[in-house]
């Protein structure tokens, strides 16, 4: 399957569209609470924490990671990524899988495989490698900011090209995850198997 980089400001099917405005909210909200003095590259971690969030919605985790031994939804960021500061404020409050929205700060990977999205800083790409089988066992979803191309591990990625953050979806490692995503979702996304 050839992969397709749509960028999230060019909703073009009416699936496109949906998923478009939702993050266009999300966007519209970042931009609406930063000062006048906050750089591009702010924005584009204000769309990825967005992102995040909006990507719940066509995602299915296994049961066992919704049962009741999991009672918030946990969305972890392991390093000093500037998308966490953003995170905070777009994911705190809210639900997903019909639980609490939790936002935890990891400096190590150490409880990581509880966590039902772990965003792993650039910084942190050789950990990443090490932990990846370990976190596929326990249904984690792991993204960052680079390209499936780049770490063909991850589940996501959310590169920005030509200013642009783009969604790149692994469906090998999905499914080694035990995640389900929507036809929705992969008719925006750049698809790799």
């Amino acid at each position: 399957m050839s992969g397709r980089s749509i960028s999230v400001r060019v909703p073009i099917s009416p699936y496109r569209r949906a998923f478009g405005w939702l993050l266009l909210f999300a966007i519209l909200t970042a931009a609406s609470s930063q000062g006048p003095a906050e750089s591009a590259s702010a924005d584009e971690y204000e769309i990825r924490a967005a992102m995040l969030m909006n990507l719940t919605k066509f995602i299915d985790w296994p049961a066992w990671k919704l049962d009741a031994s999991h009672p918030q939804f946990l969305i972890c960021i392991l390093g000093p990524d500037p998308i966490g500061p953003a995170a905070d404020r777009y994911l705190l409050n809210t639900t997903a899988g019909g639980k609490p929205v939790q936002v935890k700060h990891l400096t190590s990977a150490d409880g990581a495989e509880s966590c039902h999205i772990l965003y792993v800083d650039i910084s942190e790409r050789k950990m990443l490698d090490r932990i990846t089988p370990e976190l596929a066992k326990n249904g984690v979803l792991v993204a960052s900011e680079r390209s499936n191309s780049v770490s063909p591990n991850q589940v996501i990625g959310l590169p920005a090209v030509d200013e642009h953050v783009h969604i790149d979806i692994n469906l090998t490692a999905a499914e080694r995850s035990g995640l389900t995503i929507s036809s929705k979702l992969l008719r925006l996304a750049t698809v790799s198997h």
